[in-house]
C-alpha cells in the first residue's frame, strides 16, 4: 500500500468512526495536517544524493499522471496568500502539483529527489477536480525545496514560495466569510443538491429563529458535512433564519462557557433558538440531511407558539 493510499484510507474512514469530533478525536486529528504534508512532500531533511536515489525514482511518471485538487493547503508567494494557485496531489507520483500563473503556469514538488520541476501548462488537462499530465509535460528541475513542520519552501524566479496548511478559522464569523476562506467548503457546496421539498419549507418559514453553528475548520467531519448546511442556508435565503458561525480551536473543551453554558461537547454542533430558548440541536452529522433535520426543529419551534 502506498503512503497516499494509507493516509487516504485513514482520512476517509474517520467520519464513519466518530459521530462528532470530541476531545479524543481531536487528539487523533491534531497531527493530520503536518502528517499529510510529510507524506505528500517527504519528511524534513537534506535532499538525498544521486547515490541514494535510483534513476527510476526521478524519472517522469507513466502517462498520464492523475492529480486530485487538495484544498487543505494554501500557497504564499513572498509572504502573500495567492488564491489563484490550486494545489493538487497524486497517488502514483508522490509530491504536490501547483497550478497558477504566479508560479509560471505549473510546477511539481517531487519528493524523490526534493526538486521543484517545471510543468508545461498547455499539456495539462483539467477535468472537474482532477488534473491529468502526460509524461512529456514534466521539464527539468528549477530548484530544490525544504520541508519543516508541515511546510514546504522554495525559491522560484527570485520569489519565495511557501506551501502550508490553511490557517484555522477561529471566532465568530459568517457563512460568506467561511465560504470565502475555505475553498474546500465552497467546492463541496457546489456538489451538494439539497432536497427540494425540504428546502421549500425552509424558504417559506415565517418566524424568526437564531441558529448557532460551532465547527472546526481543522475537523474532517465538519469538512464533510458543514458544506451541506451552508448550501442549504444559502439556497433557502430566508432572512428569518439568523445564522451565526463560531470557529473553534482544537482545545475548545477547555472553554467553560462552551462546555457548561452551551454544552458543546463535539463538532459540528448546530443549535436552534427561539426567543432565547433552545429548541433543539444537531450534534455531529445529521440523521437524514440538514435541510430535513433543520426543518424538523423549525416545526418544533413553531409548535411552541
Amino acid at each position: 500500500m502506498s503512503k497516499m493510499d494509507l493516509i487516504g484510507r485513514i482520512v476517509t474512514g474517520l467520519p464513519a468512526a466518530v459521530k462528532a469530533i470530541g476531545p479524543l478525536g481531536r487528539r487523533l486529528l491534531a497531527a493530520l495536517p503536518a502528517a499529510s504534508m510529510a507524506l505528500i512532500l517527504g519528511s524534513a531533511g537534506a535532499a538525498p544524493t544521486n547515490s541514494q536515489t535510483p534513476a527510476s525514482l526521478s524519472a517522469a511518471p507513466p502517462s498520464p499522471a492523475a492529480f486530485d485538487a487538495n484544498y487543505d493547503f494554501e500557497v504564499l508567494v513572498d509572504g502573500r496568500s495567492i488564491p489563484e494557485i490550486t494545489c493538487y496531489t497524486g497517488q502514483a507520483l508522490p509530491g504536490m502539483l501547483l497550478i497558477g500563473a504566479p508560479v509560471g503556469g505549473a510546477v511539481f514538488t517531487r519528493i524523490n529527489d526534493r526538486k521543484v520541476v517545471g510543468v508545461n501548462p498547455t499539456k495539462i488537462q483539467i477535468r472537474g477536480d482532477r488534473a491529468f499530465i502526460p509524461a512529456d509535460a514534466f521539464g527539468p528541475p528549477l530548484s530544490g525545496f525544504q520541508t519543516s513542520e508541515g511546510i514546504a519552501e522554495f525559491s522560484l524566479e527570485g520569489k519565495k514560495v511557501r506551501v502550508q496548511p490553511r490557517p484555522m478559522l477561529i471566532g465568530q464569523t459568517t457563512c460568506e466569510d467561511v465560504i470565502e476562506k475555505t475553498p474546500a467548503y465552497k467546492h463541496l457546496m457546489s456538489l451538494y443538491q439539497p432536497d427540494q421539498e425540504a428546502l421549500s419549507f425552509l424558504k417559506q418559514y415565517g418566524r424568526p429563529v437564531n441558529i448557532e453553528v460551532y465547527f472546526g475548520s481543522w475537523c474532517h467531519v465538519c469538512k464533510q458535512y458543514l458544506p451541506q448546511f451552508l448550501r442549504t442556508i444559502t439556497d433557502c435565503a430566508n432572512p428569518n433564519l439568523h445564522v451565526s458561525l463560531f470557529g473553534l480551536p482544537k482545545d475548545f473543551d477547555k472553554d467553560e462557557k462552551l462546555s457548561k453554558q452551551k454544552q458543546v461537547k463535539g463538532v459540528p454542533c448546530i443549535i436552534v433558538y427561539k426567543e432565547g430558548q433552545e429548541v433543539g440541536r444537531i450534534e455531529g452529522p445529521p440523521t437524514q440531511s440538514y435541510e430535513k433535520h433543520l426543518g424538523g426543529l423549525l416545526r418544533l419551534a413553531a409548535s411552541k407558539g
